[in-house]
């Protein structure tokens, strides 16, 4: 396992304009706590004065030793007194300074999105005159691609054959040689911001007026934005695609008995990992408790296929475009009919967590106000533009050098608590992955550092969680596989 790299996280949250480190947070929150103490003390010296002031000392011929002690528990109690007030002051000065560099953190963050949203305009508006000179070399590579096509036709038994495959493939040796680069955070910040300008291209490639783009757009009414590019994606790869009607059906396996999450740690841990021998996409705790209703944990996994054309297989790349434009995306529908199955309903408390393309599910279940959702848990999830009711708490775990969740563009619900941690600062990045900052196994090392931290936002969540789970006596697990198929085949009802 590659070696942790660093134990520093930062942690936004509350408004989403206060960002620290885990450390400075709790060092905050220790002070407060040494002030509270200091009044404490202070008040057991002023009743200790009363019951011994200088009047009674006298009447009762004390000796000049207790006259003295008074004297020291005054000037104790005025230097109490004064540390109280100085602890105060360096909480309210800590407090300040990391509400100001959250501050200058959004104006930077705003002023980068307006200039991208620019540049993005200008590109749309240049785009045909530069697909017109490229031309020629277009029509070369399609005519390569043809030809590779059909030279691989009669060896390919899979779907791999078609241009959108080979494109793909050819994008992930690109990536694979190229991840140092994709690993940078600057990379990735500048990724995100791409992504968040992609309507202002679009809006190019229309030629709106300048400012109409930007009043429909992310800097003004949020009429369009990332959902919208990803829904003409969508139609885009829908309209090529030669798959007849399909719809989603799920099966699930035998219960299991269990033990209940208690930890962030734990919950990344049971987050399922498909592969062929074991499928399973979705996992589901339900939680019994003697005189109270059944509550439920949900675990989704990542992205299985990196195929665009929708397959036998939802956890693909069509799902992940479709959950980003808010249109009904495979796994999505797997998820929620794998929560009917459980016996889920729209009272049941519900814990969501879900990796990659499973946390944009999550995030998606708990934005359709369908069910009771207690808590949300992501991890590399590209939701960052779902909006989740403020109602409804949640976690978001990511990496600085993940390209993932920054495709999923900027954070839009502010009262997110949002993790963050560097990997690699001072370590070469691993070349054995296309994505190393999107390993799983990365995310549940920073879940055992979330477990750990003493911050007060983190403290919240964990203690939130650690109650959610408290007092259940029985845990019968139970995991789900779900896939596509066409729409004449039969459906089971829940794969019961």
């Amino acid at each position: 396992m590659w070696p942790v790299v660093s134990d520093d996280l930062m942690v936004s949250g509350g408004g989403g304009i206060a960002i620290a480190s885990d450390e400075l947070r709790a060092q905050v929150h220790r002070l407060h706590r040494l002030v509270d103490d200091l009044h404490g003390v202070r008040h057991q010296l002023a009743g200790l004065r009363a019951r011994l002031s200088p009047a009674d000392l006298r009447a009762a011929d004390a000796p000049i030793s207790a006259l003295a002690a008074e004297q020291e528990l005054e000037r104790a109690a005025s230097l109490v007194t004064s540390v109280a007030l100085r602890t105060h002051g360096l909480v309210v000065a800590l407090r300040a300074a990391i509400t100001a560099y959250g501050a200058a953190e959004r104006t930077a963050e705003n002023l980068m999105q307006r200039a991208s949203a620019a540049m993005g305009y200008g590109m749309g508006i240049l785009a045909p005159l530069v697909m017109l000179q490229m031309l020629p070399v277009l029509g070369i590579t399609a005519a390569a691609a043809v030809i590779a096509s059909v030279a691989g036709a009669g060896r390919s038994t899979g779907s791999d054959s078609d241009g959108g495959s080979l494109l793909l493939s050819a994008l992930g040796l690109w990536i694979r040689d190229n991840n140092e680069l994709l690993t940078n955070p600057a990379v990735v910040a500048l990724i995100r911001q791409a992504v968040m300008s992609s309507d202002d291209v679009v809006g190019g490639l229309a030629r709106l007026p300048p400012g109409l783009a930007e009043l429909l757009g992310d800097e003004g009414l949020h009429l369009t934005g990332l959902s919208t590019t990803a829904a003409l994606l969508a139609l885009v790869t829908h309209g090529l695609s030669t798959a007849d009607a399909a719809v989603v059906r799920v099966r699930g396996g035998a219960g299991t008995r269990g033990t209940p999450a208690m930890s962030i740690a734990d919950r990344a841990a049971r987050i399922p990992r498909p592969t062929v021998a074991e499928p399973q996409q979705i996992r589901i705790d339900r939680y019994h408790r003697p005189g109270q209703s059944d509550s439920f944990e949900v675990y989704i996994a990542g992205t299985v296929d990196f195929g665009l054309m929708a397959g036998a297989e939802p956890w693909d790349m069509s799902s992940n475009v479709e959950g980003l434009s808010g249109l009904p995306a495979g796994s999505y529908l797997a998820v929620t009919e794998a929560m009917r199955a459980a016996g889920v309903t729209a009272d049941s408390p519900v814990v969501l967590t879900g990796y990659s393309q499973g946390g944009l599910m999550a995030a998606l279940v708990a934005a359709s106000g369908d069910y009771r959702v207690e808590q949300v848990v992501t991890f590399g999830a590209p939701a960052g533009q779902v909006e989740i009711p403020r109602q409804v708490p949640q976690l978001a775990i990511r990496h600085s050098e993940d390209l993932v969740p920054a495709l999923g563009g900027s954070d839009i619900s502010d009262h997110t608590v949002v993790v963050e941690r560097s990997l690699f600062d001072d370590r070469p990045v691993p070349s054995t992955e296309v994505v190393p900052a999107h390993e799983i196994r990365f995310y549940e090392e920073t879940a055992r550092l979330v477990d750990d931290a003493d911050g007060p936002e983190l403290l919240a969540v964990t203690e939130r969680l650690r109650a959610f789970s408290d007092g259940a006596t029985r845990v019968e697990s139970r995991s789900y596989v779900a896939s596509r198929v066409p729409v004449a085949a039969p459906v089971s009802a829940g794969g019961r």
